[in-house]
């Protein structure tokens, strides 16, 4: 329940730190101004799924070439991401 509430107090801070780009983004790959290195590598890109990128296999991988932000920013879940928390809310 707490670390629900952190999450969530979180995500509204950085929310308001958001850029227009970031508030608009369609995939996970925009939210995060992913380069085309990282991108070429990444699962969620090389399946079109960066809407839904939680639901791809390998996304949070560390392989030193393709690091998602998720893994960069030392995220232990996808729940804990501001792009995930962004496309769902509730």
């Amino acid at each position: 329940m707490i670390k629900n509430s952190l999450i969530l107090f979180i995500s509204l801070f950085l929310k308001k730190d958001m850029s227009d780009e970031q508030k608009n983004a369609k995939n996970c790959w925009e939210y995060w101004n992913c380069d085309m290195a990282v991108r070429q590598v990444c699962p969620a890109f090389v399946k079109n799924a960066g809407g839904k990128c939680w639901l791809v296999a390998g996304t949070m991988r560390d392989d030193g070439v393709g690091i998602c932000p998720k893994t960069k920013n030392k995220f232990v879940s996808c729940l804990e991401c501001p792009w995930f928390q962004q496309v769902n809310p509730d």
